[in-house]
């Protein structure tokens, strides 16, 4: 008796919880944030990693505030496409990142957002 309660309890912990990639596929995906020096280039890219188009991808670069700085959106990403924005001469010292959404959630979903002049990138899975 004590086990089928136990075995019940846990069975209902993990359909309320769910597993822990359908709990990461619906928020965003973030990647950062990295540090930039007045004028460098930014780039954030959207990687489609599944056989199916991923429709209304986003891709928001943020400030070290969480403002919105630039960013945009790829329509229709193809199976195993990328889609990618650059800031090209951002203003000022700081830190940036990447926040990356879908209509349907981001499974399926991978980002990468890099400094081009030092190298520094951070990805997000």
């Amino acid at each position: 008796m004590k086990r089928e309660l136990w075995t019940s309890a846990l069975l209902g912990a993990v359909l309320l919880l769910g597993a822990p990639e359908a709990r990461a596929a619906a928020g965003p995906l973030v990647a950062g944030p990295l540090f930039h020096f007045d004028g460098d280039t930014v780039t954030c890219q959207a990687v489609n990693t599944t056989t199916r188009a991923i429709e209304n991808v986003l891709v928001r670069f943020r400030d070290n505030l969480g403002a919105i700085i630039a960013g945009g959106t790829c329509e229709s990403l193809s199976p195993f496409a990328a889609c990618g924005f650059t800031i090209d001469g951002i203003a000022g010292n700081g830190r940036v990142s990447c926040e990356i959404t879908a209509d349907r959630g981001t499974r399926g979903l991978r980002g990468t957002l890099q400094i081009v002049e030092t190298g520094a990138a951070s990805d997000a899975r």
